[in-house]
């Protein structure tokens, strides 16, 4: 059973002009679900229209509310771009303090990192190996593309497909074109 909507802000004024902007800007689905849940929860934590909110109530408000940093940025941003709805207002100060975030953001990422150990590269390629000999072709699709191309998470969903006419005719997608002639494959990017 899914989860109930979230209807809360629903016909208020800057929630719909909030919305209406997200579809404009295009976002995919995950990132537009964020913005909006983001948004309810700043409108929470203010108990008013985020646009009633002053600047530097608004980012006091959500450091002392928050611990995560990655949060704290996620909602500055946010009162951000309702500040940049028309007819805009001043944001520099909620600019200034994501700036000066930024660096404990950058220790956070250091502090999580240190405690990850990656493999040698050469356990790695020998990994990758297993894969194709173990005939698990998907993962070792995925696992190759990443080692030897530096492939980011969205460049691996892609549609296989036998023909260059196929990869020409959707220009929106990835591709993964079987060439059995020239027995090879080609990762094709949007």
């Amino acid at each position: 059973m899914p989860r109930p909507k979230d209807n809360s802000y629903a016909g208020d004024p800057e929630y719909t002009q909030f919305e209406q902007m997200i579809l404009d800007r295009g976002l995919c689905p995950a990132t537009a679900k964020s913005y909006k849940a983001s948004y309810r929860k700043c409108r929470n934590l203010f108990q008013k229209p985020i646009r009633d909110t002053a600047e530097d109530t608004a980012w006091k408000t959500i450091q002392v509310a928050e611990d995560n940093i990655n949060t704290v940025q996620a909602l500055i941003n946010i009162c951000i771009l309702v500040r940049q709805l028309e007819p805009r207002m001043p944001h520099d100060e909620l600019i200034e303090q994501r700036t000066i975030n930024k660096k404990d953001v950058d220790e956070h990422l250091k502090q999580a990192n240190s405690f990850k150990e990656l493999p040698e590269l050469k356990d790695y390629d020998a990994f990758i190996e297993d894969l194709w000999t173990g005939c698990q072709y998907r993962e070792y699709i995925v696992n190759y593309l990443m080692r030897h191309y530096y492939v980011r998470n969205q460049d691996l969903m892609f549609d296989i497909v036998d023909t260059k006419t196929e990869t020409v005719a959707d220009r929106g997608k990835n591709h993964l074109r079987i060439n059995r002639s020239k027995q090879c494959i080609t990762h094709i990017r949007k």
